[in-house]
């Protein structure tokens, strides 16, 4: 078996309800992808690490395991990029480890500038 990384998939919106079913539908979406090893909702608390009061955000996230290869986190991550931008507005924030990468209103250079630095930072030569 290829070895995986497990991810924090956050949708950020404007209430809980928005934000409960983008992730619902996101969850769907994501089944449907073959490198998509596992991916589930996660029930924990919502509130983002450090948040006080009026900075509370509405979030709904999912837990995923992805191939560990470089090409495939690439492909994903270029697809919620893209799942964001169908969105039309809020945010996805994906996280694995220490390193962390936010998707919002960026251009799609933009994007794949980001996702080359996340995918370095993440992903270890093989020796």
């Amino acid at each position: 078996m290829s070895k995986t990384i497990v991810a924090r998939v956050t949708v950020v919106a404007e209430d809980d309800t928005a934000a409960d079913t983008a992730a619902k539908k996101l969850l769907h979406e994501l089944h449907d992808l073959d490198d998509v090893v596992s991916v589930a909702q996660d029930r924990g608390p919502g509130a983002p690490e450090g948040a006080r009061g009026a900075e509370l955000i509405a979030v709904g996230t999912l837990i995923m395991s992805v191939v560990a290869q470089p090409e495939v986190i690439t492909a994903v991550l270029t697809y919620l990029a893209d799942w964001r931008r169908r969105q039309g507005r809020g945010q996805i924030e994906f996280r694995t480890g220490k390193a962390e990468l936010i998707l919002t209103n960026a251009s799609d250079a933009q994007v794949d500038k980001l996702i080359k630095a996340f995918i370095e930072e993440v992903t270890d030569p093989e020796p």
